[in-house]
């Protein structure tokens, strides 16, 4: 929880640009796919950028931009549902 906000976090570890991350939901939440700096500045409530959103749809799939140690949050800040059930896969690419 940061901040009053709860969320799931997935750390995928270094992923090499073009990998694929799989996102699968329960019900529509917040998806996002930031490097491990940006995740820090999530946690501490500053600015930050990331890959995704607001996921109406699952799964949902990313594709990892660059090179380096990414992070996946899931929230259901704003939304109407309590709870969100999520699974996170990751292919790399061939």
């Amino acid at each position: 929880m940061v901040g009053g906000l709860k969320f799931q976090r997935y750390d995928l570890g270094f992923l090499p640009q073009g990998a694929t991350v799989e996102v699968t939901l329960s019900t529509g939440a917040n998806v996002r796919l930031m490097t491990i700096s940006d995740y820090e500045n999530f946690r501490n409530r500053r600015a930050h950028r990331y890959q995704g959103g607001l996921a109406r749809r699952s799964p949902l799939s990313l594709t990892v931009p660059a090179t380096g140690h990414w992070v996946i949050t899931i929230d259901l800040d704003g939304l109407a549902a309590t709870t969100v059930t999520s699974r996170v896969r990751v292919q790399r690419p061939e």
